[in-house]
């Protein structure tokens, strides 16, 4: 697969993870056409795709990469190698080939390239500064796993520095903005990116989430509603709402929401933890733990994050099991651990030596 093949494949995918799961038939009949070769390899990577492994949600369709070198020049599914394991290959060049894989370890997919003997030998190949898209994605993992913020900044001013109209980039300079506190200037990057690419679905509701955070309710109605202008099944806009909702204390507003995200997001585990933390404040006690219960149970057969858990012990009150959990969830690198800055829900937390420890180790304070 060339270069402008993978990007066309990337685009569709990218595309479809924010179509309910219901929807991608039609959308995946308009998107590629009579280009059956096109379709199948969205739908690889859509089976392969773990729709609840990341984050808050928005970002979740990142993809990171990683550039290693290896003796072998071709690697078949299922081989191994450290903390990856292949799922197929997805292009080949001069440089070497590169692979879909999932990260064990973190429970992610990346993009891994296998480089070449020839060209491995020599240093100055294993980094393109030119490449706006590689400095983006060391931006991505810079804070959202390695919790290097200052490094991930650089690399994200960096991308938008070589690919000025690039929305994916100010995105992501708009996350880590907003995560690290500094609203006004993420509102301003995230509106660039709006500017460049007024369609895309999860660019507008991250918009939202950015006004969340910085605690202007009101406006994030306004603009998770005009997201659902363009596409009323985007869950992760309900979800959205249901997070507000849930800031205002109008409970019942929330659970309506987030109900309506699980029922159209194809399984992922991100609205089921945030009912049951709204069960949990509403009062509702018995339902929270059900809910508790059923994350529990799909854990037992897929993964779920640790922060989960944490966030609804949180809701119900149960400080030290909300505690040990969240150390499991920061133990584990897991991307939701990125929000607890801004996050209000864990501000009765803040005090707690072992809360204070966490904030410290991953370069928050």
């Amino acid at each position: 697969m060339n270069r402008d093949r993978w990007q066309k494949v990337k685009k569709i995918f990218d595309a479809a993870l924010t179509v309910a799961p219901n929807e991608r038939k039609p959308f995946l009949d308009n998107a590629c056409g009579n280009d059956d070769g096109l379709r199948r390899e969205v739908e690889k990577l859509l089976d392969s795709f773990a729709d609840d492994s990341f984050m808050e949600q928005p970002a979740a369709a990142e993809v990171a990469s990683v550039i290693i070198k290896a003796e072998t020049k071709h690697l078949e599914a299922g081989k191994c190698f450290g903390h990856y394991e292949v799922i197929r290959q997805i292009g080949a060049g001069g440089m070497g080939e590169v692979y879909l894989a999932q990260d064990t370890r973190l429970d992610r997919l990346v993009a891994v390239k296998i480089l070449n003997e020839n060209f491995a030998k020599n240093e100055s190949n294993l980094i393109d500064d030119s490449l706006a898209e590689a400095h983006t994605v060391l931006g991505w993992v810079g804070f959202l796993y390695d919790w290097d913020w200052e490094n991930a900044e650089r690399e994200l001013k960096r991308a938008i520095e070589l690919a000025p109209n690039n929305s994916e980039a100010y995105r992501a300079y708009a996350h880590l903005l907003s995560n690290s506190g500094r609203h006004n200037k993420a509102f301003a990057e995230i509106r660039r990116a709006r500017e460049l690419d007024p369609l895309t679905l999860i660019t507008s509701a991250l918009e939202g989430q950015f006004l969340f955070y910085a605690g202007r309710s009101d406006e994030v109605i306004v603009r998770l509603n005009k997201t659902l202008e363009i596409d009323p099944n985007f869950w992760v806009a309900h979800n959205a709402l249901g997070r507000v909702y849930i800031l205002q204390k109008r409970y019942d507003e929330a659970i309506a929401a987030l109900t309506k995200a699980k029922e159209l997001s194809g399984g992922s585990t991100e609205p089921v933890t945030q009912l049951g933390y709204a069960l949990a404040k509403s009062g509702r006690r018995e339902q929270a733990q059900a809910t508790l219960a059923e994350l529990k149970s799909f854990a037992a057969e897929k993964f779920v994050p640790t922060y989960n858990f944490a966030m609804i012990y949180n809701g119900l009150g149960e400080r030290e099991e909300a505690l040990n959990y969240l150390e499991k969830s920061f133990q584990e690198r897991e991307v939701q651990m990125a929000f607890i800055k801004i996050d209000t829900r864990w501000n009765e937390f803040r005090a707690e030596p072992r809360f204070v420890e966490i904030i410290k180790e991953m370069n928050l304070e």
